[in-house]
């Protein structure tokens, strides 16, 4: 049985550079380190910020294999980063 991801996939026209570039604001805002542990232990604020997700692969910017570009918004900013299919399997499929 395949697990139902909790958000939406989103076009690939929703991840810029512009908005990748304010990815950043995921792991200062939110409080969560880059680290597979901190991202597991702060799932549900990571849940309530999500809107959308991609595969990694299939990003025009930054675009990275085995991992997931996830959407976020944050302060009324649309942005994003990568997370590891493992981590994002951990957060958003359930």
């Amino acid at each position: 049985m395949v697990n139902k991801v909790s958000i939406p996939k989103y076009p690939i026209d929703s991840f810029t550079w512009s908005r990748w570039r304010l990815g950043e604001k995921v792991w200062t805002e939110l409080g969560v380190t880059c680290r597979t542990q901190s991202i597991k232990d702060n799932s549900a604020v990571l849940k309530r910020y999500a809107i959308g997700y991609r595969e990694g692969s299939s990003t025009f910017c930054r675009p990275k294999e085995e991992e997931y570009a996830v959407l976020f918004i944050i302060d009324n900013l649309y942005c994003w980063t990568h997370l590891r299919k493992e981590e994002f399997n951990y957060v958003f499929c359930k």
